[in-house]
């Protein structure tokens, strides 16, 4: 019996205080470090999300324009915190708005389309052209219809994407970050 109880005394289990403190102290000063960088991948993340999405409804709005030979557009506005877009046929009122990420916003200076009532436009006709009207044809639309959506982040600061409509044939593109000095109009800009 003295054998078993003095080898069950001499075999410490577990971790002391002081080493479990350490490992806190360690883990604390580590999560600190890393949790600023990873806030920002996550805000660059969701601001590449909104503006492929973005991208997307442009894109779809486009080839529906085309499909049924009848002009489309995409709205996008800012309701509460929330940027928001919608895909409809031009004649009619957006019936589905869909929600970008929670901290994305339109950058309200930096976005050219045209808007009314807080809510920006862009229009293809049956061709796939941007246009102003809903009768208008390619050639007889103004430059005004090309334009662009600037996103910004509110944890990413001066980060910006964007999406242009950067020819009068419809051509769509992405961009980020173009500082002012060295851009032409067809670029996505920072504040």
């Amino acid at each position: 019996m003295t054998k078993l109880k003095s080898s069950l005394q001499s075999s410490p289990a577990g971790f002391t205080l002081t080493e479990v403190l350490s490992v806190i102290t360690i883990l604390g000063i580590l999560s600190s470090i890393v949790a600023p960088g990873w806030l920002s991948f996550i805000s660059r993340q969701q601001l590449r999300t909104a503006n492929d999405q973005v991208y997307g409804a442009m894109q779809t709005a486009r080839s529906n324009a085309r499909r049924d030979r009848t002009t489309w557009e995409v709205n996008f506005r800012e309701q509460g915190h929330r940027v928001q877009w919608a895909v409809h046929r031009a004649d009619g009122l957006p019936i589905e708005w869909n929600n970008l990420a929670l901290g994305v916003h339109l950058d309200s200076a930096e976005t050219s389309f045209r808007k009314a009532s807080d809510i920006y436009r862009a229009r293809f006709n049956y061709q796939g052209c941007p246009v102003d009207g809903i009768d208008d044809e390619c050639t007889q639309t103004s430059l005004r219809a090309k334009g662009r959506v600037t996103l910004g982040h509110q944890h990413l600061g001066e980060n910006r994407r964007c999406v242009l409509v950067s020819t009068l044939l419809g051509a769509i593109r992405t961009d980020a970050d173009t500082s002012k000095a060295k851009a032409s109009q067809q670029a996505c800009y920072r504040s």
